[in-house]
């Protein structure tokens, strides 16, 4: 899994709806079990070759999430 920042996250996941490639994304909070980083944290997956990325937060990324939820709700 290869960190970056939002924005290649946001951008990656519009060019994933362009080219019709599934994928989905993970919210982690401060608390999930699951994470070890003690951050929130935002994970984005390509369902075709399972690469992932993911971007760290210090506050919590509400309007991000709202931005890939967005994104993947959308008709593609």
């Amino acid at each position: 899994m290869k960190k970056i920042d939002y924005k290649e996250i946001l951008e990656t996941a519009k060019k994933y709806n362009k080219n019709k490639i599934k994928w989905h994304h993970h919210f982690l909070s401060k608390q999930c079990v699951f994470n070890k980083n003690k951050e929130y944290i935002i994970i984005l997956e390509n369902e075709k070759t399972s690469e992932a990325f993911f971007c760290v937060f210090h506050k919590n990324p509400l309007k991000e999430l709202k931005q890939l939820e967005t994104l993947f709700f959308s008709p593609k």
